[in-house]
């Protein structure tokens, strides 16, 4: 594979454009889907990787161009708005990172369907499929549910990354884990806003477990992670 890959500017483009990345294994016929910031670190290590996503306008052009001259295929139902941009400002002195997301494209229902028939044709003989990162506006705060019932109709494991409402309405469809951080996690289901970082993260995995029955890892700042399932809570790091 190539030696290099997108350069810093490039990053800022895409960093929060949102797409469903499958990458496919032929040797496992694993696919996954995530969205492009997740996605590149795995590609970087030579993973075969499919690009479904909403892009539209000239920055999506842009990006289409960028990923394709990577090597990277990409598959994108018509989107009529411009696709974002995310600038990223790192202050090297303090230790310290901006990021200044502009408000995403208006997507329609019409495109979101689209969207999702597109990444559930996808789905079958997948081992799994993970959703993460917000949803545009536009798209119902149970957008991704209709993925989850989907990866449980055709027997593929769902993995959720997400906050807030989104969060929530994805905890009571039940996804087999549920993976997010602290701030994330209390985004959804309330709780201190002060107090040691673990004990708020083992309350929040109990609040979301309660509700999805499945695995919740919730992960705080300094590497540690909160992990549950069956009404356990074991710390990781």
């Amino acid at each position: 594979r190539k030696s290099t890959r997108l350069n810093s500017s490039h990053l800022v483009i895409s960093y929060a454009v949102f797409f469903f990345f499958f990458f496919n294994d032929t040797a496992t016929t694993e696919i996954y889907t995530l969205s492009l910031h997740d996605a590149l670190p795995i590609w970087c290590l030579g993973v075969e990787t499919q690009v479904i996503g909403l892009v539209g306008g000239r920055t999506g052009a842009l990006l289409t161009s960028l990923l394709h001259a990577e090597e990277m295929a990409v598959l994108s139902p018509a989107l009529a708005r411009e696709t974002r941009i995310a600038t990223i400002v790192h202050d090297r002195a303090a230790g310290t990172t901006t990021v200044l997301n502009e408000r995403g494209p208006t997507v329609t229902l019409d495109e979101w369907a689209a969207m999702t028939d597109l990444v559930t044709s996808r789905l079958p003989g997948a081992a799994v499929l993970i959703c993460t990162g917000s949803l545009p506006p536009g798209v119902p705060e149970d957008g991704y549910v209709e993925l989850i019932e989907a990866g449980k109709r055709l027997g593929v494991p769902v993995i959720i990354d997400a906050s807030a409402q989104t969060l929530m309405r994805c905890a009571e469809a039940s996804p087999e884990i549920i993976k997010v951080n602290l701030e994330e996690a209390e985004s959804a289901t309330g709780g201190a806003a002060d107090g040691p970082s673990v004990s708020r993260a083992c309350a929040a995995a109990r609040r979301l477990q309660a509700v999805s029955g499945n695995a919740v890892v919730v992960t705080v700042a300094g590497g540690a992670a909160l992990a549950g399932r069956d009404h356990a809570i074991f710390q990781i790091g």
